[in-house]
């Protein structure tokens, strides 16, 4: 029985660690290391901050701002197990409880009181930068993005690529070399062309984002999933550098059986190598 329980408990390490960038940060003095020193960071996998989950209301929403949800559907399901992450779906808050997405027919519009009723959770993410002003200016190229097609192409294209990316994220793997490999391994398997005419939501998000003047990374919006955006937020460690990191506004939706699982830190010893590489950007 202790074998067991050990193999169940070694078993979900491995799935916690498994595909989980990690980047170095400065660690506070401790009785350990009186002089602080550095700390490894993990990828949080839960869709709640370090901090907590909030719970707000519709009223608390800004025009711009990021929407990430997942669903009880099986294509949610997939979604999240490829990604390993617990949102599925990306959209942008319209103001006027008006939501635009990109979905298998296309980019288009659904009112905020249909998502609250047909997602299972949702959780609200805003650029620190966005005010009145730019969040009209971000609607108004999500709205212009409406009608266009959803790609199809793009997101089965991702699939293998999701599988193959896990090894440029495995823990201890420097932030350059990680960014690198990714960066390597996208250009070849999905290219550097731009969504243009269709979109998957995520890279309809980014690409909305992009046209406003607001990028939020230098990478190529195609090789992003809703996970890559989850995790462009304050206090995580993003797979690709991101311009500025999200704030976690708070759960408009969630469920009782939402495993909201916990960060991860490493103390280093002190004198542990860093190494220094060129940050890379998408060519």
């Amino acid at each position: 029985m202790r074998r067991a329980l050990l193999l169940v408990y070694f078993g979900l390490a491995a799935l916690l660690l498994a595909a989980c960038a990690t980047q170095l940060a400065e660690a506070p003095p401790s009785e350990r290391q009186p002089a602080g020193g550095k700390t490894l960071v993990f990828q949080q996998k839960s869709l709640a901050p370090a901090s907590g989950e909030r719970a707000i209301t519709a009223g608390d929403l800004r025009t711009g701002d990021i929407l990430l949800s997942a669903e009880a559907s099986l294509r949610s399901s997939g979604i999240r197990i490829v990604t390993l992450a617990p949102v599925s779906h990306a959209a942008i808050y319209l103001g006027d409880a008006q939501v635009a997405e990109a979905l298998g027919g296309g980019v288009g519009l659904r009112s905020l009181p249909a998502m609250l009723a047909e997602e299972s959770v949702i959780a609200v993410y805003r650029h620190p930068r966005v005010d009145a002003a730019l969040g009209e200016r971000i609607a108004a190229k999500a709205r212009e993005r409406v009608g266009r097609g959803y790609d199809f192409v793009g997101a089965l294209m991702y699939v293998p690529f999701s599988a193959q990316r896990q090894a440029c994220e495995l823990p201890a793997l420097p932030t350059p070399l990680r960014e690198a490999c990714i960066g390597l391994l996208a250009s070849v398997q999905l290219g550097v062309r731009e969504p243009e005419s269709r979109f998957f939501c995520s890279a309809f998000v980014l690409d909305a984002y992009r046209d406003a003047g607001l990028p939020l990374t230098q990478a190529r919006a195609r090789w992003l999933t809703p996970a890559d955006i989850l995790h462009m937020r304050e206090g995580d460690v993003p797979a690709l550098p991101v311009e500025q990191p999200l704030v976690y506004v708070g759960h408009l939706k969630t469920t009782p059986w939402a495993m909201e699982l916990p960060a991860f830190q490493l103390l280093l010893p002190p004198g542990y190598p860093i190494p220094v590489m060129p940050r890379p950007l998408a060519p």
